[in-house]
């Protein structure tokens, strides 16, 4: 069995950690982009870059648009008001979900690995302490897992190391294997200073705060 993997990395912080773990655990990673026309596509494209090229790993960059022809998403719709200052408040779906985005993150994942023969897939999936999607969900990674082996015919592991971490706990452990953490880039909102209020925002902020450093990253 090959030791290569495939590690989904958006720029964010955790599929920064994600990817770290990857290269930790000894695989030669390759790393994976989407591009799918979100408001934060250029600086999420530039954190990915910026973390790929300290690593020194090869890049494959997926651009796509049709997340934006489906909508429903304040992502990928701009005439969506991304929620601001809401950390927290009830435990509704925020709209800044994208349907059923990481099904299909994993579908293209799942092929780029069958074509570099990669064994694994590494994925920064938070579970414990997210914005409560249904495709970060445990039991929804569980069924993936299945998906992945029966549809490609071929022993692709799904890898989720951060799934029932918070986010204070992937900082401590991003520090720990020494991931870029300074390179990776959270916000929803803005391509140039952070936000500093979506919820991505929030809990980015929340987190450093409890381990008891600064961020890196420079806010509104």
């Amino acid at each position: 069995m090959s030791k290569i993997a495939i590690s989904i990395l958006s720029g964010g912080l955790d599929s920064c950690v994600s990817t770290a773990c990857a290269i930790n655990d000894g695989y030669q990673v390759i790393a994976l982009h989407f591009n799918y026309h979100q408001r934060t596509e250029l600086r999420e494209l530039k954190a990915f870059n910026d973390i790929c090229d300290f690593y020194g790993i090869q890049k494959i960059i997926i651009d796509m648009d049709f997340f934006r022809q489906i909508g429903g998403s304040s992502l990928t719709d701009f005439n969506i008001e991304i929620p601001k200052n809401e950390l927290g408040k009830n435990g509704d779906i925020p709209n800044t979900y994208v349907p059923f985005r990481n099904g299909i993150f994993y579908s293209i994942a799942t092929a780029v690995a069958q074509r570099f023969n990669a064994s694994a897939i590494y994925t920064g999936l938070v579970s414990e302490d997210s914005s409560g999607y249904p495709d970060t969900s445990i039991d929804f990674v569980e069924k993936t897992k299945d998906f992945i082996v029966s549809g490609s015919g071929v022993e692709i592991k799904l890898l989720t190391p951060l799934i029932t971490l918070r986010k204070s706990q992937i900082i401590k452990l991003g520090m720990q294997i020494n991931a870029p953490l300074h390179l990776s880039y959270s916000c929803y909102e803005s391509n140039d200073l952070a936000c500093g209020r979506c919820e991505s925002c929030q809990l980015r902020l929340r987190a450093f705060n409890e381990v008891g450093i600064k961020d890196f990253i420079r806010y509104m």
